[in-house]
């Protein structure tokens, strides 16, 4: 599995620096390497263009939230919001359209602040709002073209590098065993902290991967496999939902076109499903037995819609009826931190809802401002195609929108670039562009390869 995203060699040694240091700081809890990595990886955004600098934030939101609750949340927020910066001293432009967005929303969640005395995480959010400006740059901006398969593999890389060692740092502290154990019991977090959070980030990149899967390329067969296996072991039952039936259109299509080809990999993949099958069934067992007790938890009582969507509906109605009984919060919203104002000291859970954060942290304005937002967006990514849209590009945005019923996602730091990545697929080089851009790679090595075969020749 190769790093290699970008030109610069050295912002791929130092990210795989940076990769190398994050197992250190979670196997061993040294704080100074936490510090180190994130100067090494602010290093590798430096040196990388925009597109290197979206796959590395990719690849680090997966990853990220290893550093929370620590000292250093301050800059990784910082090492988040590096690329606006950079994108704006080497354009040596200004946006303005996208400046107006990261104004409107800074300036109404800084109303609810002040409003209400609200002032915890203040900088992290007015920050994850700051990252709207460089995502917005970077999708509708002609002149920015975006390598989408580098970029995939790279998130996907990230993904599953963050299960691997999570499960990696059990493993030294007990045993595989027991860190096997642990899994079936507390499902699979990765560094997201939570599994829900770490099954969102995955399905996305298992969608992505499906979308730029090459049939002559094994490494993202192994990738889409193994991510589907990582999003089994978060036992998420939402995710389990979004793999049935987003997965369903990829692998016909996929399967149709591996046995029309009679492709040597089919037969070989199958062996390997099968001996994998028999030297892992009781793990399998495992699985299939935490999957079937995740679906039918109740602890005991009846089960109601509230049980099934784990206290999700009884939570949902708690909130759905504030809003019809407070027109104030309908239309104004208690800003990002709502859960923490004193209406709430008792009922401490959010939402558990996107669309219903939305109401209640900016209310119905905030809502109409964020429509409009993600309309220009849009329209600006449709501006800058030369083909029509095709169905599968759209998959992550439905995943996304998806999981965004199940999980409150607005207040946390990387709720724009999972936007970002959702709608990378629809702003991705296209396929003209995409030939033009991997055949001058190609061409380059193919003219070493005959500037070699003259001078042994002559």
């Amino acid at each position: 599995m190769t790093l290699m995203i970008n030109k610069n060699k050295w912002a791929n040694r130092l990210l795989a620096i940076f990769l190398a240091l994050v197992v250190l700081a979670k196997v061993l809890h040294i704080l100074p390497f936490i510090y180190l990595g994130i100067v090494i990886a602010a290093a590798a955004i430096c040196l990388g263009d925009d597109n290197f600098r979206v796959g590395t934030c990719l690849l680090l939101v997966p990853n990220i939230r290893m550093f929370d609750g620590t000292t250093v949340s301050f800059f990784v927020n910082l090492l988040i919001t590096m690329p606006v910066f950079l994108h704006v001293l080497e354009t040596r432009r200004i946006n303005f359209m996208a400046l107006c967005h990261v104004v409107m929303l800074a300036v109404w969640e800084l109303a609810h602040v002040f409003y209400l005395n609200n002032f915890d995480n203040i900088a992290p959010n007015l920050g994850a709002v700051l990252v709207l400006y460089y995502i917005e740059c970077v999708l509708t901006d002609r002149n920015v073209k975006v390598y989408f398969p580098d970029i995939v593999r790279k998130f996907s890389f990230g993904c599953l590098y963050s299960a691997v060692v999570h499960y990696i740092a059990l493993a030294v502290k007990s045993s595989p065993k027991e860190a096997w154990d642990y899994v079936m019991a507390w499902r699979l977090q990765g560094f997201a902290g939570d599994p829900n959070y770490f099954a969102l980030y995955l399905c996305i990149a298992a969608s992505m991967m499906l979308i730029i899967g090459d049939l002559h390329k094994k490494r993202d067969y192994v990738y889409i496999l193994l991510l589907m296996l990582a999003i089994l072991l978060t036992f998420s039952k939402m995710s389990l939902v979004i793999l049935l039936l987003n997965v369903l259109y990829f692998s016909g299509k996929t399967l149709y076109n591996l046995f029309s080809r009679r492709n040597r990999f089919v037969r070989r993949i199958t062996i390997i499903c099968i001996a994998a099958g028999a030297v892992f069934s009781s793990q399998i067992v495992d699985m299939i037995n935490v999957t079937l007790v995740r679906l039918q938890e109740h602890n005991g009582t009846a089960v109601t819609m509230d049980t099934i969507t784990s206290n999700r509906a009884r939570i949902l109605q708690f909130y759905s009826n504030e809003l019809i009984n407070h027109p104030a919060l309908l239309f104004f919203g208690y800003g990002l931190q709502y859960n923490k104002t004193p209406a709430y000291t008792e009922f401490f859970y959010v939402a558990h809802n996107t669309f219903l954060d939305l109401m209640l942290s900016w209310g119905a304005v905030g809502v109409a401002m964020f429509i409009f937002i993600f309309y220009h967006i849009f329209s600006g990514i449709k501006r800058s195609r030369t083909h029509r849209f095709r169905f599968d590009e759209f998959l992550p945005l439905i995943i996304t929108c998806t999981s965004f019923l199940a999980l409150s996602c607005l207040s946390a730091s990387m709720f724009w670039w999972i936007i970002c990545a959702a709608l990378l697929p629809l702003k991705g080089m296209q396929p003209n562009e995409s030939a033009a851009y991997f055949g001058n790679r190609a061409g380059l090595q193919h003219g070493k390869i005959r500037l070699r075969v003259r001078r042994v020749a002559n």
